[in-house]
């Protein structure tokens, strides 16, 4: 009896301490949005806004997805930029129509983020586009939560999100309209699956609606092939190879959209050969500018990255260690093939649950 006690004593402890967790975790999450809603605009000409130029486009399609036609989409759209829009005012409602923006090449692919708007536009017009962003945000907070919690340092998987909750790059992208922070997301969501299935055989299953989201929202191909390396050094043949192709299934969409437009698009005149010689130069450039930037604007996100990058290293011999390092080459090399410097780790943002997982694990104190 007095053991079937202390179980059940320890049980109310537990749940009481997961809420206690919860809701801190809660009111940082809230405060972060309420610090992004208040506080937005250009800082030093950089739009750290609600609404940003590749926003227009998912707006513009989850609109023309809710029946609306293309002109009164495109008009909706205009207007709500020129009043809550920072970097792109002036916009032009027929520049946005399918057939006359290039750009529709690729992004006619990205549809998740558009469709799951749906609801929320329909109900709070333009605004309702960062509902999901905002969502996203609570996602990434959580997963490092969660990760502590499964490797018993709660406090410390707390902490990781609170610091996740006040970088103002991460505010940057993760609370504005755009689809970057969805993927992160969905990848909080593959890290949750590789955690708790670190010690035994992958299920595919897991992981192919995954596969199939990321794929939706944005070009995630690289990053897939990453995990699958992994998979390879572990012996997991048979997963790795299901996900490689399903993955490259997933992307040729886009491959047959274009995709040629995407890849280094500053030098958009150039042939694909000669792209392929300007990209070891695009890789380079755009790891110093993402430091750099990091270093100006984000000093702890930075500190962050690069402690991970040094335990990593370290601990070269963990699956977590395997997984970001990968991850983060996966996503450097998904940053030069777009080859836009200047964007102040936008396209490294998936990196961020990995962050938490390989500083969870090979941490020696354990924070409870």
């Amino acid at each position: 009896m007095n053991h079937g006690f202390r179980q059940n004593k320890i049980k109310k402890l537990y749940s009481y301490s997961f809420l206690n967790l919860i809701l801190a975790l809660l009111f940082f999450w809230l405060l972060a949005i309420v610090s992004k809603i208040k506080f937005n605009g250009l800082v030093y000409g950089l739009d750290y806004g609600l609404y940003h130029p590749d926003g227009a486009l998912y707006a513009f399609k989850t609109l023309t997805m809710l029946g609306l036609p293309e002109l009164d989409a495109g008009v909706i759209v205009s207007n709500w930029y020129s009043e809550f829009s920072f970097k792109m005012k002036n916009i032009d409602p027929q520049s946005l129509f399918y057939d006359n923006n290039s750009n529709w090449a690729i992004y006619n692919s990205r549809i998740l983020y558009p469709f799951l708007s749906i609801p929320f536009v329909k109900m709070f017009s333009i605004s309702g586009m960062l509902v999901i962003p905002f969502f996203s945000l609570f996602c990434l907070m959580y997963t490092s939560l969660k990760i502590g919690i499964h490797l018993k340092k709660p406090i410390f998987g707390l902490i990781i999100a609170i610091v996740f909750s006040f970088s103002v790059t991460i505010n940057r992208w993760m609370l504005s309209n755009l689809a970057d922070s969805l993927l992160t997301a969905l990848v909080s969501g593959v890290v949750l699956v590789l955690v708790k299935s670190k010690n035994t055989k992958i299920n595919f299953y897991f992981l192919l609606p995954l596969i199939i989201l990321t794929s939706l929202t944005k070009f995630s191909l690289i990053f897939w092939v990453g995990v699958s390396l992994v998979m390879i050094w572990h012996k997991q043949i048979k997963v790795a190879f299901f996900i490689f192709t399903s993955s490259f299934l997933m992307f040729l969409p886009t491959l047959f959209g274009n995709f040629q437009h995407a890849i280094l698009p500053g030098n958009s005149s150039s042939s694909l050969i000669n792209k392929f010689f300007v990209f070891p130069f695009s890789f380079f450039r755009v790891g110093y500018y993402e430091l750099m930037q990091l270093l100006i604007l984000d000093k702890v996100l930075l500190l962050l990255v690069l402690t991970s990058i040094y335990i990593a290293i370290k601990n070269i011999k963990s699956v977590s260690s395997q997984y970001f390092l990968v991850t983060f080459f996966s996503l450097w090399v998904t940053g030069a093939i777009n080859g836009t410097i200047g964007v102040n780790f936008r396209y490294q943002l998936p990196l961020l649950p990995f962050i938490a997982w390989v500083i969870l694990e090979n941490s020696k104190n354990k924070i409870t």
